[in-house]
């Protein structure tokens, strides 16, 4: 079994990797606060995440993941500052249990908060262009305990390197269209030893699936685990409400860079 050690994304580097910041000042506004857990202690080092309430739906990681449209660090006092485009945000944060600041879904045991109400409805914070939005003290982090709730919509299957062995430490990501550009829609917690992955969604539909070590946009890292389903071209997946389509399993390979430019010089060769 093939374990993906060390592939960490440094947190300066994906702060706002899942979406683009408008690069005039006038054009964003500014979002602050503080997560605490529930027992008032500051999520202090973790990592914040920001949904977009204009581009998916609500997050609820009781019935799938959604993809976050921007990511932040928290400081030592748990406090966030981040310039956001003006729209309604909902907050989610975590801190690993082992101090990792890994991006993606969180672990059993990691701290977790998600901004709801107490009767656990979706709360949102507006930000406006040009001003401060002061969300103040975001008290309800806890530690997190993977439950699913409901009909699951979604594919599982197994993720497999080149010899097919299973791949550990995998995320496969659900994208609208086979293009698979710009911030897919939702995301698998990582695979295990076996390598099986369960990715759910919110809705039926056709959906493209891509697998990456590390959560975030950008080329991939030489050595990153890379892959999608389809052999020569991305294949649709055609999912049922309230069902999970089985059997669905990505080989990948670890990317290398060389490599990819020594097959575009054999693609140039033959086209001369």
């Amino acid at each position: 079994m093939r374990k993906l050690s060390g592939i960490i994304i440094n947190i300066m580097l994906i702060s706002v990797c899942m979406g683009v910041i408008p690069a005039q000042a006038d054009e964003v506004g500014r979002l602050t606060g503080r997560v605490l857990t529930t027992d008032g202690k500051p999520l202090s080092d973790g990592m914040v995440f920001f949904f977009r309430n204009d581009t998916g739906p609500a997050p609820r990681p009781e019935r799938y993941w959604r993809v976050p449209d921007f990511i932040n660090a928290l400081d030592g006092e748990g406090r966030f500052s981040v310039k956001l485009p003006p729209g309604s945000y909902h907050i989610g944060a975590i801190k690993r249990k082992d101090g990792r600041k890994m991006v993606g879904p969180p672990d059993e045991g990691d701290l977790f908060y998600l901004s709801r109400s107490v009767t656990n409805e979706p709360v949102t914070f507006r930000v406006e262009t040009g001003r401060v939005t002061d969300t103040g003290d975001l008290k309800g982090a806890v530690p997190y305990v993977r439950r699913y709730e409901g009909n699951i919509t979604g594919v599982s299957g197994r993720v497999l390197n080149e010899n097919g062995k299973p791949v550990e430490g995998a995320i496969v990501f659900a994208y609208p269209a086979p293009g698979m550009i710009g911030v897919p829609e939702f995301v698998s917690e990582r695979t295990g030893k076996d390598g099986r992955y369960l990715l759910r969604v919110d809705r039926a539909g056709s959906y493209y699936l891509r697998v990456r070590s590390v959560y975030g946009g950008g080329p991939p890292m030489e050595g990153e685990i890379v892959g999608k389903f389809g052999e020569n071209a991305p294949a649709e997946v055609v999912l049922k409400t309230g069902r999970v389509k089985e059997g669905i399993d990505i080989k990948v390979r670890s990317f290398s860079y060389s490599e990819m430019m020594e097959k575009r010089k054999r693609i140039r060769d033959i086209g001369k």
